[in-house]
């Protein structure tokens, strides 16, 4: 969201009753939303913001079910060449020729006759690196918006940092997984792979479905991108074009809100990743502010280094989440990052709404998360907003704020799935049922998932998608009473939609 360096910060003037709306260049207005689950940040730096309109107070949906087709490319069609039209579109380099995908991060080879394929089509290849992947659903109703968002998984390598905070190293073939780790006795699994995120924009007669989704390819910082818009077939892939590309094998978040103003068709992305911005290896996190049209086309308006302020380092093993956040009293808007912190490895909140010209505002949270701990992170408005990740012990814990953070408190719920500590957390809320659910995948790939009804009461298991294997992380959002959850199995991206008895499983189409 950021290209008008020297701008002053963000500013609001609001009476309560009015809907949001930015002024950029690219004058997108940005409608009010009635609930948010997990969606991510509104408000950059270099963004001069002006609220004005009238709010209208949200009206409740009927459950919507996307319904695209399940046809699935071949896997030759994925294979690039240096000439021919057969090449995916982020195959190809700014002179025309295909660009192959290189070993795998961290120095493990890819197959060779696999390097123009998309990630999960590829032959499973042990990485010394992890992935992530994320989901973001908004959902517009009349006059407003719905959010949800998620933030999967950070990247890593076999190897520790010289403070001692690099993650467990991930297993080869004919290995054990041995921790090095000193404080923790997690693994990653073998084949988390380079960043994916996904985001979902839902909309009210003008813009019923779209979904976007991105991932980075193995052994290259390229992002590649694919559009879904109501009913139609998904997009071809794009490479995303940024003015600031991430480093290779990234944590990747995403957040979206969808502008339903019935003049444009545009879902609003904000891509958070990490990129070296130094010699001496310093970390930052990057918010990409992209808009994402009916056209399956997305572009980026700009790039801010949200943490150029922040004195607590990213961590080289540090996973991402987002989470936009509306302020109930006031109707202002605004919006949080979370990361872990070189060192100490504590938890880190950037706010966007204490935005300057030069970075987010930046608290330390007081609470140490295991290194390299998988976070996630659930807006339930009206009610609360909350943290949940492994902390040094390895202990799934949740960290909940209202007004204020209260203390972090483990999750117990038996029997405990996998591992101590082990695998990557999701979570998301269901606005009509007042459910929060916690998705954990475990050190043998197992999907689990845990239910909370409201707020202060138990955790409990809940309906797990029995007989569902994750072969790199996963992302879980929600809108209404629907659940769905994005993974990769088998080399091929799965979509699973929650119903009331069972899971509906099918390939996501085209991808």
């Amino acid at each position: 969201m950021s290209q008008i360096p020297g701008s002053p910060p963000p500013q609001y003037s609001d009476n309560g009753s009015s809907l949001p709306e930015v002024v950029n260049p690219g004058h997108y207005p940005y409608a009010d939303a009635p609930q948010v689950v997990n969606s991510g940040p509104q408000h950059a730096p270099e963004l001069h913001y002006q609220y004005g309109g009238q709010y209208q107070q949200p009206q409740q949906q009927q459950p919507y079910y996307d319904q695209s087709p399940e046809a699935v490319y071949k896997a030759d069609e994925y294979k690039g060449s240096a000439a021919g039209g057969t090449a995916a579109p982020y195959e190809v380099t700014s002179n025309g020729t295909a660009a192959g995908a290189g070993a795998g991060a961290g120095g493990a080879g890819a197959d060779a006759s696999a390097k123009g394929a998309p990630f999960w089509r590829r032959k499973r290849v042990m990485l010394a690196a992890a992935g992530v992947l994320v989901l973001v659903i908004v959902g517009a109703v009349v006059g407003g918006v719905v959010g949800s968002q998620k933030a999967k998984s950070s990247s890593g390598s076999t190897s520790s940092s010289a403070n001692g905070s690099g993650p467990p190293a991930v297993a080869t073939p004919s290995a054990p997984l041995p921790s090095s780790t000193p404080s923790a006795t997690a693994v990653w699994t073998p084949a988390r792979r380079p960043g994916s995120a996904a985001s979902t924009s839902r909309g009210n007669g003008v813009f019923t479905q779209g979904i976007q989704l991105f991932w980075q390819n193995e052994g290259s910082t390229d992002i590649t991108y694919s559009v879904y818009n109501n009913g139609a077939d998904y997009g071809p892939l794009n490479k995303l074009e940024l003015s600031r590309p991430p480093k290779n094998v990234t944590s990747l978040a995403a957040t979206s809100w969808f502008v339903d103003n019935n003049s444009t068709k545009d879902a609003i992305v904000q891509l958070y990743y990490l990129l070296e911005t130094d010699t001496s290896g310093r970390l930052d996190i990057a918010m990409a502010d992209l808009v994402c049209t009916h056209n399956q086309t997305c572009t980026e308006k700009g790039t801010t280094l949200i943490t150029a302020n922040a004195t607590a380092e990213v961590d080289t093993f540090s996973d991402i989440t987002a989470v936009w956040r509306r302020d109930q009293e006031n109707f202002k808007y605004n919006n949080r990052v979370y990361y872990q912190a070189k060192g100490s490895g504590n938890i880190i909140e950037l706010s966007g709404d204490s935005a300057t010209t030069t970075g987010w505002g930046e608290k330390d949270l007081g609470v140490q998360a295991q290194n390299g701990s998988s976070l996630t992170s659930v807006f339930a408005p009206g009610y609360t907003m909350e943290l949940y990740y492994f902390d040094a012990t390895g202990s799934m814990t949740e960290l909940i704020t209202t007004d204020h953070w209260a203390d972090p408190a483990a999750i117990d719920v038996e029997p405990p799935a996998g591992a101590r500590g082990a695998g990557v957390l999701e979570a998301c809320w269901e606005p009509s049922t007042n459910i929060f659910r916690i998705y954990h995948v475990t050190d043998k790939g197992a999907i689990m998932e845990y239910d909370r009804d409201g707020v202060g009461s138990q955790w409990e298991g809940g309906m797990s998608p029995n007989g569902q294997t994750v072969d790199s992380t996963l992302t879980a959002s929600s809108w209404d009473a629907e659940v769905r959850l994005f993974y990769i199995q088998r080399d091929e991206m799965q979509r699973a939609t929650r119903g009331k008895t069972s899971w509906k499983i099918d390939l996501l189409k085209d991808i």
